[in-house]
């Protein structure tokens, strides 16, 4: 992975300060869900042989300890 411009990594700071807690906790939210479609996603190909209802338990699994 590449550093982050110090410009453009001075402007994000800028932008997550000025949010409100609430939009934070959104952008959190989605970054889950989006971890969650990337995982599924992943074992859905790895895994074909699998149901639905075992890549949804798979998936749940793996992210019991994140908070929502």
């Amino acid at each position: 992975m590449e550093p982050v411009d110090p410009i453009v990594q001075e402007l994000q700071t800028k932008l997550f300060h000025a949010m409100s807690a609430g939009r934070k906790l959104a952008l959190v939210d989605e970054l889950i869900d989006l971890a969650r479609a990337l995982k599924t996603s992943s074992l859905r190909t790895l895994h074909p042989e699998l149901s639905e209802e075992e890549l949804r338990g798979r998936v749940a699994a793996l992210f019991a300890n994140v908070a929502r």
